[in-house]
């Protein structure tokens, strides 16, 4: 990930840094992969529904690198305005883990249909931190084939001519591409995501990045591909190597 003059308030953000996925995971990222349809779920807490970019972002990324027969399906599901019946979204409007996986459990519930597989996301206003400063922003629970983007929390994210909502898009792709599997090979793994700073599956905020991707600062956008080795990476597990 691109930092771009920190004390001016300039990020480029960092999603969660998690282990890499492990054979439980990955058995599920490539059920995703060979799938005929993708069916992806969409429910958001009041006023977190995904912006237009984002839920077109969704579908390319699916489209071109999950590459299912039959295509993806949105499905903008569910606003959701309280944690349980009678129980109000926190006035801090930051959610625990604990609460985001009770609410996934509440809502998911999308039929498929035949070999048909499903993706589930939920869009939050805020993530509480864990002490550590990762995860705030968005995690892919990949076993689950579910992620979580706090929206509130990239939108203000924007800097330059990058606005809130193309942080929102590349958080969301960025944990899409974990879902799919990624990063697991160690050939160009470093804390489960791409050692090329020009992938969207880089996530460290260094020097390296700031060169790769300086130009996309001034221009409006975030990487949007996955480089050539994952790929690659995609293509073995679909295949089962």
């Amino acid at each position: 990930m691109l930092v771009l003059g920190a004390a001016a308030g300039c990020v480029f953000p960092a999603p969660r840094l998690p282990f890499p996925p492990g054979p439980r995971a990955l058995t599920q990222a490539a059920r995703l992969l060979r799938a005929p349809e993708l069916a992806v779920e969409i429910d958001w807490i009041t006023g977190c529904v995904p912006s237009v970019q984002t839920q077109q972002g969704i579908r390319a990324f699916l489209e071109r690198y999950a590459k299912p027969p039959r295509g993806v399906r949105l499905v903008l599901d569910e606003e959701i305005g309280e944690l349980a019946p009678g129980v109000p979204i926190p006035e801090t409007r930051m959610l625990s883990d604990v609460q985001i996986h009770e609410l996934a459990r509440r809502h998911r519930n999308l039929v498929l249909q035949g070999e048909a597989q499903s993706i589930y996301l939920l869009f939050i206003p805020h993530r509480a931190s864990d002490g550590s400063g990762q995860g705030e922003r968005g995690e892919a629970f990949v076993e689950e084939s579910f992620a979580v983007v706090a929206t509130d929390q990239v939108r203000g994210q924007g800097f330059l001519a990058i606005n809130g909502n193309e942080v929102e898009r590349f958080v969301t792709q960025h944990e899409l591409g974990h879902l799919l599997g990624l990063v697991s090979n160690e050939s160009h793994e470093h804390a489960a995501h791409c050692t090329n700073p020009a992938c969207i599956m880089y996530s460290q905020p260094d020097l390296r990045a700031v060169l790769a991707n300086w130009w996309r600062a001034f221009s409006g956008g975030l990487p949007t591909e996955l480089d050539a080795d994952c790929e690659r990476d995609l293509e073995r597990l679909r295949e089962g190597a």
